[in-house]
């Protein structure tokens, strides 16, 4: 009976604290969390500067796994796509002035190198600071033009 009321006095304390916690976990501020996931891409770049394939097909699945991560990161929140394909860009382009052939990464490694070359950090930047949060989008900034008549 005492191990009932424990257990009962337990769940209470849990469910009262549940909403706490939820909030805690809610006040990560939108620049820590673009500071993650850049720290984040920064390592998984550094990590795939050092990956070395003895399979095509494990090299393969690597790399599609990281592209979906990617496509479903800007799925959920496009502003943490932009940080980390910020992160990715930077961290590329640093590796690139130091690469050669004795790096030794395989094919799909330069196409990604591709692509991520392909951004400029300072655009990335500035779309990061005009991500609409509720819609998830880039403001474009259009100005309505006025009615001719």
């Amino acid at each position: 009976m005492k191990w009932l009321k424990f257990m009962g006095g337990f769940l209470i304390g849990v469910l009262l604290c549940c909403p706490l916690m939820l909030q805690a976990q809610q006040a990560v501020s939108e620049g820590e969390e673009s500071r993650f996931f850049e720290e984040l891409a920064r390592g998984d770049a550094l990590q795939e500067q050092y990956l070395r394939w003895t399979d095509e097909e494990d090299q393969q699945d690597y790399w599609n796994d990281q592209k979906s991560f990617e496509v479903d990161l800007k799925k959920y929140k496009y502003k943490t796509y932009l940080s980390y394909l910020k992160g990715k860009c930077e961290a590329y382009s640093s590796h690139q002035s130091e690469c050669s052939v004795r790096c030794g990464h395989g094919s799909y490694y330069y196409l990604q190198a591709a692509f991520y070359g392909q951004f400029n950090t300072d655009d990335l930047t500035q779309q990061l600071s005009s991500v609409d949060d509720k819609t998830n989008t880039v403001k474009l900034g259009l100005v309505k033009n006025e009615d001719p008549h």
